[in-house]
């Protein structure tokens, strides 16, 4: 829930939360004798920002996973549709960057918990061009978090439409863990990374295979960053990474213990994981503050989810993204699932940006982000490369510029070493 404000005449709250996929307006009355307490008033797209009218309106802001940005003017009255009475696109509900609503649906597969959810939502984007009878390669997106989700949303970082326009049929599951389908099914992933979201990803791919025959599942990728990133070094050491033709970590989790213990979110790994990986129940540790906070685990239970467990099982080509400011994850995640490929022998690449967190968020970044990302699943699916620059070139990277005639470098630019 957020955005959180209250009508003119302070009868009702306004404010926008996660639902199926959705960022959706709500409207709470303070007047139960007025029928609905509770309702929503939108029923597509991410609203963001909320400004009550004082006639009773409400103004607005949102967007879409074709549409970076639009702005609506929508009744509040229970006589009135669900669409807006006034909007406006920025971006002509997606046309003008070549885009069109019709690219985007979403499927339903059998959640691997189904005492918690029956099934797994996920968003199917296809390229603009599509032609039914053709088939496409499959990217297959995994999201951070893990309590976060895909929706109905622009994303400068990661925005299906991307690869989709790559010539991809793309699809974002929301696997347990994710925000926007109930609280249980948020903690569910609780203890177990690499249990039910896994299988959750595993019955997706089976759905596809068997049910769109545009998808040709020999020429599949995999890409995912954080969480994402920890289920992509996960599927390498199991069985569902050999179905992917390459794979793409960024900021990912290599193992649990160096990687989760020098992060400067402890929260997250004494909560998720269970509590502290020293504690043993044959000790007296009765005053140990994190076991009281968080419950009661071993490193037996952190291992059983530690992709660094399962190296020997390693073999599909994979990229690594690491930046030097990834406080969350720090960068010897990256150059340790870097190191362990190099020496399997396989097919590997690094970038890493020393002016980057936890994210790429410099324009400039993001452009060679993009280039080295689509460079390598490209290749591994058939598709042509999306930058023909020579990777060891100034060109390439946007690391050179003329000053006065002379060639200096510019500061804060990645490399990949290979």
């Amino acid at each position: 829930m957020q955005n959180l404000v209250f009508s003119h005449d302070g009868k009702t709250l306004y404010f926008s939360a996660e639902d199926q996929g959705y960022g959706r307006l709500f409207a709470l009355t303070s007047d139960p004798t007025n029928g609905e307490v509770l309702r929503a008033l939108t029923d597509t797209g991410y609203v963001s920002d909320i400004h009550p009218l004082s006639n009773g309106d409400v103004f607005y802001t949102s967007s879409s996973l074709v549409d970076y940005s639009s702005y609506s003017i929508i009744g509040t009255s229970k006589s009135e549709s669900q669409a807006a009475k006034w909007t406006h696109s920025s971006s002509k509900d997606g046309s003008s960057l070549g885009l069109k609503a019709s690219q985007v649906s979403s499927i339903r597969t059998p959640a691997s918990d189904t005492t918690v959810n029956k099934t797994v939502h996920s968003w199917v984007y296809k390229p603009s061009n599509f032609e039914e009878g053709k088939k496409y390669p499959l990217a297959l997106l995994i999201h951070g978090g893990p309590q976060g989700a895909w929706g109905d949303s622009w994303s400068t970082r990661w925005n299906p439409a991307v690869y989709a326009e790559q010539g991809y049929v793309v699809i974002t599951p929301n696997i347990t863990g994710s925000t926007g389908y109930g609280q249980a099914f948020t903690d569910a992933i609780r203890k177990d990374w690499g249990g039910a979201p896994y299988n959750d990803l595993v019955n997706v791919m089976d759905w596809v295979e068997k049910n769109m025959p545009e998808v040709d599942m020999t020429r599949a990728v995999a890409l995912g960053a954080s969480y994402g990133g920890y289920m992509v070094n996960w599927l390498q050491g199991h069985d569902l990474g050999r179905r992917f033709k390459a794979l793409v970590c960024h900021d990912g989790i290599f193992s649990f213990a160096g990687g989760l213990l020098a992060t400067e979110e402890l929260y997250f790994p004494f909560h998720d994981l269970g509590g502290t990986p020293w504690y043993s129940p044959s000790a007296n540790q009765t005053t140990d503050d994190a076991k009281q906070a968080f419950g009661q685990t071993s490193l037996d239970a952190w291992n059983k989810n530690d992709p660094s467990r399962y190296l020997d099982h390693w073999q599909t080509p994979q990229l690594v993204i690491h930046n030097e400011k990834d406080y969350r994850l720090c960068i010897s995640e990256g150059l340790a699932a870097f190191n362990v490929l190099q020496a399997r022998g396989i097919d590997s690449q690094f970038l890493t940006f020393p002016d980057e967190n936890h994210w790429v968020l410099a324009p400039e970044n993001s452009l060679v982000w993009h280039k080295v990302v689509l460079n390598w699943i490209n290749k591994y699916v058939g598709l042509p490369a999306y930058c023909e620059d020579n990777e060891e070139s100034a060109d390439f990277f946007g690391g050179l510029k003329q000053d006065g005639g002379k060639t200096v470098e510019m500061p804060g630019m990645g490399k990949p070493e290979t």
